[in-house]
């Protein structure tokens, strides 16, 4: 049980496979679980957010990527949806993890309930981290079983929009120009 705060798993990498727990949620809040985690700052992340209204928010679970320190929930919103999840009580969380995908399936249901075309963050393997507010149980955790999920990331459908800028560099005469450049 976490009434807040995480627990990492000791001594243990993961990298790709399936993942399975059971967890009771614990008044507000979005417990989850973080894995390829390389520090505080580096790491995938899968956190709930119940609500009694579950089955129809589209919240109710989401996959995020932390990189340099900051969660990046709100850049991929494609990457949370609405889940069969219970409120108050137990709910069976079963993740598959395969190079850049992930399907994650809620309750036993048969199709995955959230999947993830393209994993985000810097790293292939990393320590698991539980987070809080939860209760933990039953967690089995299967490497390299992945149910046949491709390890390489989706399509993305703005590949080949030319309007985008998709790589750049800041200089540091830019940076420098910028912070002393008030914004409006």
């Amino acid at each position: 049980r976490l009434n807040s705060g995480n627990a990492v798993l000791k001594d243990f990498t993961f990298g790709n496979g399936t993942i399975e727990f059971d967890v009771n949620t614990i008044g507000p809040g979005a417990p989850g679980i973080a894995f390829r985690q390389q520090d505080e700052g580096n790491f995938e992340l899968v956190y709930l957010r119940p609500d009694p209204a579950c089955p129809a928010y589209s919240a109710c679970i989401q996959y995020a990527p932390q990189t340099h320190g900051v969660l990046l929930w709100d850049l991929f919103p494609q990457y949370q949806t609405r889940a069969p999840l219970r409120e108050n009580g137990w709910n069976h969380i079963k993740m598959v993890i395969s190079g850049r995908r992930m399907n994650i399936f809620v309750n036993d249901s048969p199709a995955p309930t959230l999947q993830v075309g393209r994993l985000e963050g810097d790293a292939m393997q990393g320590s698991l981290r539980l987070q809080g507010p939860g209760t933990f149980a039953n967690m089995v955790i299967t490497p390299d079983v992945v149910d046949g999920l491709s390890p390489d990331p989706a399509a993305d459908p703005t590949e080949s929009d030319r309007g985008l800028v998709r790589n750049w560099r800041l200089s540091k005469y830019s940076a420098l120009a910028a912070a002393k450049e008030p914004t409006y």
